[in-house]
């Protein structure tokens, strides 16, 4: 069984668990080759000013891979600490298989998980990488 897929249109802005909350996470360019760099990015939330234990993006590929691969991801400014006006994190990579993939992001402050997008599950479709 695969992901649920969100249609770009859909709107789930902000998830918020216990204080902290993921929002605005994209792929970067949305098309490209085998050799493409692609970038995520997404934006965590933490209105007690707490840095998050990890933040990662999880990129299902289809079959016949057909599963979520998991990758941390960084601080795209080390300096912006401020978490209660968000900060971004983000994760590149340059090899992809051929196909469309979907994604999506979880972070992890203290016990506390949330996730991006919403419901649960749920998916965002990007990148599409040519043969």
């Amino acid at each position: 069984m695969g992901p649920v897929i969100l249609a770009a249109e859909t709107k789930f802005d902000f998830v918020v668990g216990d204080a902290t909350a993921l929002s605005s996470g994209y792929v970067f360019p949305p098309r490209g080759g085998r050799g493409t760099t692609f970038t995520w990015r997404v934006k965590y939330w933490d209105t007690g000013n707490q840095p998050p234990d990890a933040v990662y993006v999880g990129i299902w590929f289809p079959p016949p891979c057909g599963r979520t691969y998991w990758y941390p991801m960084w601080a795209y400014n080390p300096r912006d600490t401020d978490y209660c006006d968000g900060a971004w994190y983000t994760f590149s990579r340059r090899w992809m298989p051929p196909g469309t993939a979907y994604y999506r992001f979880a972070a992890r402050q203290g016990s506390d998980w949330v996730y991006w997008p919403l419901p649960a599950g749920a998916y965002r479709r990007g990148p599409t990488v040519g043969r």
